[in-house]
């Protein structure tokens, strides 16, 4: 299984055990990508998946939503899902980040060089949780110098309650310029080419089964920043961006 391959290769490890439904699962840690890990329950007798989540990279507790998983479905097999995508050499295409400290809004508000952005405190209901600055720590290329490691960037995280009653996070990631860290992949020129200050790109993520969450990520260029939403809701997204100003104390 898919699994079984993450778990061979390193992608995955095993990092414990407990009970889901009456049915003893081992749960497994899988690097989604260089900022989200996937957390999943795997039935020890029968090796199906019975509970996930998702978790930042750097988080160690246990996801704050889940979804049951309640069927598996297979498709035919597509060659372009699996064509291989040309790598530049002159930007990172992947990088890996290391936290450097908690940061309070009053430091937040010029540690990039350039007045930080956030829609507030609040957001339709959601708090601000934390606020990072974190630094690129490696890159792919290794050779990627512009914009590679040791490039500096915040993330600001809110969580709460939807007006809807509902359980809800949003992440925004910003950099004074395009950082992989924040999902930007490209040169700065093209990048700016395809997104004109004042615009926002929204662009949507389906889970692999049809219960799982769709994910939506927003870039957008303001104030002298890089800027990308990630949230599950996509009205977030756009609340978010929609409402952004500098920090104050």
């Amino acid at each position: 299984t898919n699994y079984q391959r993450a778990l061979a290769d390193g992608s995955a490890m095993v990092i414990g055990e407990t009970h889901v439904d009456g049915r003893a699962v081992r749960l497994v840690r899988i690097k989604i990508d260089p900022e989200v890990s996937e957390i999943v329950a795997i039935d020890t007798e029968t090796r199906k998946p019975l509970r996930f989540g998702f978790v930042d990279m750097g988080d160690t507790g246990p996801p704050e939503l889940e979804w049951r998983v309640l069927a598996i479905a297979f498709g035919e097999r597509q060659d372009d899902d699996f064509r291989v995508t040309p790598r530049g050499t002159d930007f990172a295409v992947e990088g890996e980040s290391v936290t450097l400290e908690t940061l309070t809004p009053r430091q937040a508000a010029d540690v990039l060089g350039v007045q930080a952005q956030w829609p507030g405190r609040e957001v339709r209901g959601l708090t601000v949780a934390g606020i990072r600055l974190e630094e690129l720590a490696e890159v792919f290329p290794s050779s990627v110098s512009v914009y590679g490691a040791g490039a500096r960037y915040l993330r600001l995280s809110y969580q709460g309650l939807t007006p809807q009653g509902k359980d809800a996070w949003v992440d925004l990631c910003e950099a004074p310029a395009p950082l992989v860290s924040c999902g930007f992949v490209g040169r700065r020129a093209e990048i700016d080419s395809l997104l004109p200050v004042g615009t926002l790109r929204l662009e949507r993520k389906d889970g692999e089964i049809d219960i799982a969450p769709t994910l939506w990520t927003g870039q957008l260029r303001h104030g002298g920043l890089y800027l990308s939403i990630r949230s599950f809701d996509r009205d977030l997204v756009i609340a978010v961006a929609a409402n952004l100003r500098g920090i104050d104390a």
